[in-house]
């Protein structure tokens, strides 16, 4: 399957770092990642066994420019968080 997705492949890798940062720094191990091609856009997703992420946590959002580059760069972006751990993804 063909799948023709224009993407700024420097803001994925910069968006992609800041998220594994991010999970190594706040998050539990084992570290995942998924890549995919959603509605004619990339999402990624990294999702971490730690107990929860808060974007709004003035701790995180202070320590680093990750989430505040996210909310910039992606077209969209959320946390979803499970009995295993938290995803974090973005869209762009």
């Amino acid at each position: 399957m063909d799948h023709d997705v224009a993407v700024d492949v420097d803001t994925a890798a910069l968006l992609t770092t800041e998220l594994a940062s991010n999970a190594a720094r706040h998050g539990g191990e084992p570290i995942g990642m998924s890549v995919v091609v959603e509605e004619g856009e990339l999402r990624v997703s990294l999702h971490d066994h730690g107990s929860g992420f808060d974007p709004t946590d003035e701790t995180i959002r202070s320590s680093g420019s990750g989430v505040r580059l996210v909310e910039a760069l992606a077209s969209d972006w959320g946390v979803e968080q499970d009995d295993e751990g938290t995803e974090v993804w973005f869209k762009i």
